[in-house]
């Protein structure tokens, strides 16, 4: 099967060139093709706005043959170079992309700028966080199997995690900015009590493991606390101690509280920044003396 790469023209003015395309059948018939579209009105584009021109000025679109591919790949290759080199000699084409297959090149007009901004107002609006073309769908029962195997298929891949972790930690460092957009984003975000009962639900009877417990333990030793140096608002401060009050322990949770606190005050790491706070305090008084 060949495919052939055509050009359209002004039979008025027929030195510029001024669409290409391919097609697999006859050129001239889908330049009959292109014709009935604008008969039909078909979709505002710039192509269709000239053909649409030339037809009401009594001109005719004409239409010649560029070049032929054997392959819809080598077709699309061939679509983009002769549009790159008919746009670089001048010619006015009414393309809407770069050519081949997608959208790349596409340039939105005014009007569908002004729709898509005065939909995003209209989400901002409404109360949503964040844009999202499934807020209020549901999937179907069988795609949340599928995503849900697909998902775990990846967890169970240690390989995959390590690649996974590695790509976001470089992300984050070399974006620092992003970061702090995130960050600046849930800032002062309150989560809904029914979201907060979702979350202690699936939380609830989940049991970590010993190794899980280790790694979690290794890469928060010597780790500086994250709300070090914070301060809290009166509001906030009051909101804990409101919902920390009546609220009692079981021995098991006391316990295990104490040979933590207990672990850590006995571990190397304090002892050693006790030492260096005691050497420091030795120092000033024999300064004062």
């Amino acid at each position: 099967m060949m495919f052939s790469i055509y050009g359209l023209y002004d039979s008025v003015k027929s030195e510029h060139v001024r669409y290409i395309g391919y097609t697999q059948h006859d050129p001239i018939d889908r330049l009959i093709r292109h014709i009935k579209g604008v008969r039909n009105f078909e979709k505002k584009s710039h192509k269709v706005n000239w053909l649409r021109e030339v037809l009401l000025t009594n001109g005719t679109p004409k239409v010649f043959l560029i070049g032929e591919a054997s392959t819809l790949e080598n077709a699309h290759i061939l679509e983009k170079l002769y549009i790159c080199e008919y746009l670089k000699a001048g010619h006015k084409l009414t393309n809407a992309t770069d050519g081949g297959d997608g959208v790349h090149g596409l340039k939105h007009t005014e009007e569908s700028r002004v729709k898509m901004s005065a939909s995003q107002i209209l989400t901002y609006q409404l109360g949503r966080e964040s844009p999202c073309g499934m807020r209020g769908k549901k999937h179907s029962e069988k795609f949340c199997v599928k995503m849900s195997a697909t998902q775990k298929k990846r967890y169970e891949n240690l390989e995959e995690r390590k690649r996974t972790s590695v790509a976001t930690k470089e992300y984050f460092e070399n974006h620092p900015e992003i970061s702090a957009k995130i960050s600046a984003r849930l800032m002062g975000r309150e989560v809904s009590e029914e979201t907060r009962a979702k979350i202690s639900t699936s939380q609830k009877g989940k049991i970590i493991s010993e190794e899980t417990r280790a790694k979690i333990k290794a890469a928060r030793k010597n780790q500086a606390p994250t709300n070090k140096g914070r301060k809290f608002s009166a509001e906030w401060c009051a909101k804990m101690s409101a919902a920390r009050k009546g609220k009692k322990l079981s021995e098991e949770t006391r316990a295990k509280m104490s040979a933590s606190g207990k672990e850590a005050w006995q571990s190397e790491t304090r002892i050693k920044a006790k030492l260096v706070q005691l050497q420091k305090s030795l120092a000033e008084l024999e300064e004062l003396s």
